[in-house]
């Protein structure tokens, strides 16, 4: 907003602001100061009131031995004798109907009834005090008033308060005149102190801006001349140490900076000249470079995706290799399993082939006692035959009497040879039992011996099988690592052919870049011309 506005026309708003603002503060003090005036009669008014107030709760607590009216007659001349403010201010009593009781200056007053009293602005200032009575029980009010000391009526305020127990309303009032004169004294002395403030202040403001705007010109001055190109003819300010001594010693500080960079400027526009032809030189080859790159990078994309496909066909072929290793991990599992079952049932065929030898032999055992019984009963059928024999022999030497008992003699012959006979056979029957039982033992051994190398020979089988397991579970962990590893490596080769496709297409880029490089290369050296002309423009 003040960017268009002049230095000088700045430090007069700034100073127009200044003394504005002074004006307003004092201004507002000035008011303070009628306001705590005001106040301060407002509380002295109270006081007074209150004084009163006292007197006549003083005569109604005496009512009992006075009597009520000469109670109520000795308050109203003990308040009527009030005076204050050098015999000025003085008290009134009237009763809510607005019927003056009491009025130390107009006696003649006293009995009638105010309500349709005026002040000297046609205000009805009693109604005005009967009704801040009837609201606030006491108040403030203000109105004109022509005293006996006053031609016109001048601004007055009364304090009034009900006295409740007989109904009255205590006031009094002073003139408030005296403090807008008060009011206006001051603001007069303000004022003028504020003239003379002001006269001080903008003769040393117009020097002050005189100081600051002359140089600030020759400064401009200076800097439209630099801005021609001359930067040899400029005004010479003297020195100062203000900001604007600074200033210019920046400007022409700024001025030697600026003829030593011309002065470079123009080697520098020369050699970049040169720099520029051989930087033509140095594009095309670079973009011959880039194009052989671009080629060279291309295959390699090429390659790199081939190498790709090969490790997902790898990959593919892993995972179906780990998946078959699984499936003949879980059959050997099986498989050692069922051995396992089966080592256990050998076991038990082992313990009944060893129990069944066992109760062989005890067969044999009986066998054996069976043939030394059949001996005995052998040679007892010997012995009754022999018995038999002579037992015939006598009933033959007895005759007819030994009849009977070569009968019998002769059936026990040959009860004893059928006994003699069954042994006989019994024996050969037991001979036979024996022997079968002799090689029932014997392949029942070797069946044990066979059924425990079977044991021994599982237990190999399924140490075995462990072993197997343990290497294809080996096996298995290679796979997956292997898998893994594939998948590594596709991913690494996936981003390698990303980086790969990028590097194409930075190089595509470059390439192009390098075209555009030559193109602004020529540019480049028209523009470093037209700069020499420039600089040479310049005055140094």
């Amino acid at each position: 907003m003040f960017d268009n506005i002049n230095v000088n026309a700045k430090l007069w708003i700034l100073l127009s602001i200044a003394l504005l603002g002074a004006v307003i503060l004092q201004t507002f003090s000035s008011y303070q100061m009628k306001s705590n005036l005001i106040e301060g009669r407002k509380h002295e008014l109270q006081n007074l009131v209150a004084g009163a107030i006292s007197i006549s709760s003083h005569y109604y607590a005496l009512r009992s031995e006075l009597g009520e009216e000469q109670a109520k007659s000795a308050a109203l001349d003990a308040i009527k004798a009030l005076r204050y403010n050098n015999n000025k201010g003085y008290f009134w009593i009237n009763d809510k109907n607005l019927t003056l009781l009491m009025h130390p200056l107009k006696p003649q007053k006293e009995g009638k009834n105010m309500r349709d009293a005026q002040d000297g602005n046609g205000q009805y200032h009693w109604r005005a005090m009967l009704k801040v009575v009837n609201q606030q029980g006491a108040g403030f009010v203000n109105y004109s008033y022509k005293g006996p000391q006053f031609d016109e009526p001048a601004a007055k305020l009364s304090y009034v308060k009900a006295f409740k127990p007989w109904g009255w309303i205590v006031g009094t009032g002073i003139y408030i005149n005296d403090i807008d004169e008060i009011y206006m004294r001051t603001v007069y002395k303000i004022m003028m102190i504020f003239a003379a403030i002001l006269v001080v202040i903008s003769v040393f403001s117009a020097f002050i801006a005189r100081s600051i705007t002359r140089p600030l010109t020759v400064i401009v001055d200076n800097m439209q001349v630099a801005a021609t190109g001359d930067l040899l003819s400029h005004q010479v300010l003297a020195k100062r140490g203000d900001e604007i001594g600074t200033l210019n010693e920046s400007f022409m500080h700024m001025i030697s900076t600026i003829v030593s960079l011309v002065e470079h400027s123009r080697e520098n526009a020369d050699k970049v000249n040169r720099v520029a032809g051989d930087s033509f030189v140095i594009t095309e080859q670079t973009d011959s470079g880039l194009k052989q790159q671009y080629t060279e990078t291309d295959a390699l994309a090429s390659a790199v995706e081939e190498l790709g496909m090969t490790l997902k066909e790898v990959a593919i072929n892993t995972s179906q290799t780990t998946q078959l290793t699984n499936e003949t991990s879980l059959e050997i599992e099986n498989s050692n399993n069922l051995m396992e079952r089966t080592l256990h049932a050998i076991d038990r065929v082992s313990s009944e082939v060893e129990s069944g030898c066992e109760a062989i032999l005890q067969l044999e055992k009986g066998i054996k006692k069976i043939d030394i019984i059949l001996n005995v009963i052998g040679g007892i059928s010997e012995q009754t035959n022999l018995l038999a024999l002579n037992a015939a022999i006598e009933a033959a030497r007895a005759g007819e009497a030994g009849r009977g008992f070569a009968v019998v003699a002769d059936e026990v012959r040959l009860l004893a040879q059928r006994t003699k006979d069954s042994t006989s056979e019994i024996k050969t029957m037991t001979e036979n039992l024996q022997a079968e039982a002799l090689r029932a033992v014997s392949v029942m051994k070797s069946s044990s011996e066979q059924a425990q190398q079977c044991v021994e020979f599982s237990s190999e089988t399924g140490i075995s099988l462990q072993l197997a397991t343990k290497k294809i579970s080996d096996v298995r962990d290679r796979i997956e690592h292997v898998s893994e590893t594939v998948t590594q490596q596709e991913a690494v080769i996936r981003e390698v052919g990303h980086s790969v496709a990028s590097i194409r297409t930075i190089a595509q880029q470059t390439s192009e870049g390098t075209t555009i490089l030559a193109t602004n290369g020529g540019i480049l050296e028209s523009l470093t011309a037209a700069t020499r002309k420039l600089l040479l423009s310049y005055k140094i």
